[in-house]
């Protein structure tokens, strides 16, 4: 009974966070197999969604022809180009391999960015009950990742790999479940999602290891005893060799390590500009042009954070009222 009551909990949680992803994307969802997301023409912007349909036909082909993924000849001939800086999202193929065959490539593509957010909404929600965070409250949790500016504009562009963000509290849940049950099996888990996100990109690998990483502190600090201090030191480490060795022999490490970089150019700061937030952008609503910067129209979270409150108040006070 208790499995089954679990179960149907976790089917309800994915349908509210599918339902909810579909209606962040209505203006696709009708149009999968004839539209890609994106900008329009007169909004001046580069577009570069392109890059991530040519990277789904890629991975295929050279996975079924026995070819190495991170080198391709299939973009300026006969030159071969090493892919491991380019956004290849390595870790959609498995995604991919089994929708195209059924939906077609335009559909196939567009209902990976369906599952991306549904994903973020269903494993944020599901690390917050792994802290004993209420279900609502879990719930909200959920739609503020899942639903956040950063989603629903890389959505709207149509870059995969950007948004693949449920990778963090996956290998957040799955560093808890090893800190508390210093077990053996959750630390390979946990070193098997690393590099699944190195597998993914390398912006996201880089993300997960500013939270993973002080996380890791945390742990050793607060660990009970000194045994349990030395037994996580020595389950992390495995951990950390797995993702090594399984990027060393299935990529991207050793890709990496024989890129030429002298030739890239330096990095801009296109990101932190468009995605980096005033103070007041906190707490006053103020879509689009709020600080005279042309952007996506995203640089307040002040609606999402005013709905957030007044939930959080409503929640602890019918709480309060029911005993």
């Amino acid at each position: 009974m208790a499995f089954r009551q679990t179960f149907r909990r976790i089917v309800l949680v994915c349908v509210f966070f599918g339902l909810l992803s579909g209606i962040a994307l209505s203006p696709l969802v009708f149009y999968l197999n004839s539209r890609v997301p994106g900008a329009p023409p007169e909004a001046g912007r580069v577009l570069d969604y392109y890059h991530f349909h040519w990277d789904l036909w890629w991975l295929r082909y050279a996975v079924l022809n026995g070819e190495d993924i991170w080198y391709t000849n299939k973009v300026l001939a006969p030159f071969t180009h090493n892919l491991t800086y380019h956004s290849l999202t390595a870790s959609m193929l498995p995604f991919y391999l089994l929708l195209e065959p059924l939906l077609g490539h335009l559909r196939a593509a567009n209902t990976i960015i369906w599952i991306s957010l549904t994903l973020t909404g269903v494993l944020m929600y599901a690390l917050l009950r792994s802290q004993k965070i209420s279900r609502p409250t879990a719930l909200l949790g959920g739609i503020a990742l899942g639903m956040s500016p950063y989603m629903l504009d890389h959505a709207g562009s149509g870059h995969l790999n950007l948004i693949t963000v449920w990778w963090i509290p996956m290998v957040l849940y799955a560093w808890e479940r090893t800190r508390r049950a210093l077990n053996i099996r959750w630390a390979v888990l946990t070193g098997l999602i690393v590099w699944g996100m190195w597998f993914t990109d390398t912006l996201i690998v880089f993300w997960g290891g500013l939270l993973l990483g002080p996380y890791a502190l945390y742990s050793l600090i607060w660990a009970r005893d000194r045994r349990a201090r030395f037994r996580l030191i020595v389950i992390g480490g495995l951990a950390l060799v797995i993702t090594v060795v399984l990027a060393w022999f299935l990529g991207p490490l050793r890709q990496t390590l024989d890129f030429d970089t002298s030739q890239l150019p330096p990095a801009r700061l296109l990101t932190l500009r468009h995605y980096s937030l005033s103070f007041e952008s906190l707490f006053v609503p103020q879509p689009g042009g709020g600080r005279g910067i042309r952007t996506e129209h995203d640089e307040t979270l002040g609606f999402s954070m005013v709905v957030l409150v007044w939930a959080a108040v409503i929640g602890g006070a019918w709480r309060v009222w029911s005993g």
